[in-house]
């Protein structure tokens, strides 16, 4: 990318004078077999601190219990792709699967969107390190991951709920899943000010490519279902 164009992705995080993301070469590795997830074990995402004190105590009888669980299972089996079985996780056959099904779940965003941006930013590499700094699964600059709370970019799990929670922010900003990715590679402030994907060849490469992951991790995921 420009230096014009990392100077001004570099204006979209307030106060802190460093892109959220700069450019990097991406590194892609090849997709294995699906991988044991919490959620296959029927482990639901463990709620946050907040949510617990939030939620009312309820006494639960045993037949309340038993109705409950029935309307889970169909509401999960009624559900969108978005809301992936929990018996396959994200689909994306890395070690990492269960994590990216998690993180998408407790934020609602695809898990496959989630796994494709780890493929494509990292290849499935949680020690991964850029030429720009950007660290871990989802690439993290260290100002952005000040501003998400992440206190360690190799620690899998911090990492990918903060590039979870930042992925959910523009998607809900930009409501286009591919403005959200430019957003994500060249900074939203780019986005906004060519009102579309900015024309960077690695922003629009890196749209491209993330795209293509997630098409092949959703046909991974249908072909496991069928079979």
């Amino acid at each position: 990318m420009s230096a014009m164009a990392a100077s001004a992705r570099a204006a979209d995080v307030p106060g802190a004078g460093t892109p959220l993301f700069r450019p990097r070469r991406q590194v892609s590795a090849p997709v294995s077999s699906f991988a044991a997830t919490l959620a296959a074990r029927g482990r639901a995402p463990a709620p946050s601190r907040a949510e617990v004190q939030s939620k009312p105590v309820a006494v639960t009888t045993r037949r309340s219990h038993l109705a409950a669980e029935k309307g889970a299972a169909t509401s999960a089996a009624s559900s969108p792709r978005r809301m992936a079985s929990p018996s396959q996780g994200a689909g994306s056959g890395s070690a990492y699967d269960g994590l990216f099904f998690e993180m998408a779940e407790r934020y609602g965003v695809d898990p496959t969107l989630v796994a494709a941006v780890a493929r494509a930013e990292s290849g499935y590499r949680r020690d991964a390190v850029s030429s720009a700094g950007a660290k871990g699964l989802m690439q993290l600059m260290d100002p952005t991951a000040r501003a998400l709370r992440v206190t360690d970019s190799f620690d899998p799990a911090q990492n990918v709920d903060g590039g979870t929670r930042f992925l959910k922010t523009l998607l809900d900003r930009f409501g286009s899943t591919d403005l959200a990715l430019a957003a994500y590679n060249a900074g939203p402030g780019a986005v906004a000010r060519f009102g579309g994907i900015p024309p960077y060849a690695e922003t629009q490469t890196f749209v491209r490519r993330v795209r293509d992951f997630q098409r092949e991790i959703q046909g991974r995921q249908t072909g496991e279902v069928n079979s």
